[in-house]
């Protein structure tokens, strides 16, 4: 079935199609506060019975979150979000996410059966509470009893949040997926996330399927991120085109490495031989991003992370170094850079770079 919302609707008379949602949202918001508020005077006077109070308080919140949700949608249309990257264990999330919403599910009568195992991935932790609570949402829209499962397929490593919805009475006919306002939202988190989700439709259920290809192994110790080296949000770098990098090395060949990635993906690159230039560059003019040879490393290192410091709490930083098999993930507001193994710069360069580039959005 066709992703709803993938595709970015034309301009029509020099208004961008993807600001009409937003726009009415806001004016769907602008008007749901001051009918709760006369709700609310009416209750108090005696003038509506407790029953019809909530009736229409429900109809008020279901129309806010209408209006919250088609202007996140325009929101994540334009692109450009600033996210953090972190390690997200997905398992706790959607535990979270029906612990929130246990009253609404009960109140609309939804039951739901879930299998979850711990999984770990790397993303913005808001972003992933906001796809979870959509893919439920947008299943709860095909049935009332949703099943959830959370497992790692074998190959690739992915892991895969499946939520399958069945309606508690049927009458035989293939069960048809609704195109709703939480579809196209989910599709939009989606595409913001970097993870992947499709829709099938089945005689006895709808099902959603939720790909996350950014996931997180132990590996002795280290944390290390699976990347596939095909994977579209990857290779996709365009929105990353013009950005700066500062590479303090020495070596040629990790030059030449970084170059021929930098020029792929359409970025410029600035080398230093180490820390003191470094610090004398960024005085100037500061990068976007500065990748650390292990071997450059020298007494202006704390300098260097100091400034970069007063400047961006979460300043995106890559260090090269020695040791075998590590690609971790970090940020120097908490104590460590993001590292990679020298010997692993060719597979995971490009996808580092993306990662750490898109903290600064």
């Amino acid at each position: 079935m066709k992703k709803m919302g993938s595709a970015a609707p034309r301009e029509v008379a020099g208004i961008d199609a993807w600001e009409v949602p937003g726009l009415i949202g806001a004016e769907l918001a602008h008007h749901v506060t001051p009918a709760l508020q006369v709700v609310q005077r009416l209750k108090a006077a005696g003038l509506m019975t407790h029953s019809e109070a909530r009736a229409f308080t429900e109809a008020a919140e279901h129309l806010q979150r209408i209006a919250l949700t088609s202007q996140q949608i325009t929101r994540l249309a334009h692109g450009r979000l600033r996210q953090s990257h972190e390690r997200l264990d997905v398992a706790e999330v959607v535990r979270h996410v029906l612990a929130e919403n246990d009253a609404r599910y009960q109140r609309q009568g939804i039951a739901i059966e879930s299998h979850l195992h711990p999984i770990a991935v790397i993303s913005d932790a808001g972003l992933l509470v906001s796809l979870c609570e959509i893919a439920l949402e947008c299943a709860a829209c095909d049935g009332e009893r949703l099943q959830v499962w959370l497992a790692m397929q074998h190959w690739p490593e992915h892991a895969l949040l499946t939520i399958r919805s069945r309606p508690h009475f049927r009458d035989g006919r293939e069960i048809e997926a609704s195109h709703s306002l939480q579809w196209i939202h989910l599709c939009r988190l989606a595409d913001a996330t970097g993870v992947k989700v499709r829709r099938t439709s089945e005689t006895e259920f709808v099902q959603i399927t939720v790909e996350f290809p950014r996931t997180v192994k132990e590996m002795a110790g280290l944390t290390a991120m699976e990347v596939d080296g095909g994977a579209d949000h990857v290779a996709d770098s365009s929105s990353l085109a013009g950005h700066h990098v500062l590479l303090v090395t020495r070596d040629h060949a990790t030059a030449w490495e970084l170059d021929l990635v930098c020029r792929k993906m359409r970025l410029v690159l600035d080398v230093v031989q180490d820390c003191s230039q470094a610090v004398r560059f960024c005085e100037l003019e500061l990068p976007d991003m500065i990748v650390l040879d292990e071997a450059s490393r020298d007494s202006a290192f704390e300098d260097l992370r100091q400034h970069v410091l007063r400047e961006n709490i979460n300043f995106p930083c890559l260090e090269i170094v020695e040791a075998a098999n590590v690609v971790e993930l970090g940020t120097w507001h908490d104590g460590a850079t993001s590292r990679v193994s020298r010997s692993e710069l060719r597979p995971q360069l490009q996808a580092l770079l993306a990662m750490e580039l898109a903290k600064v959005f």
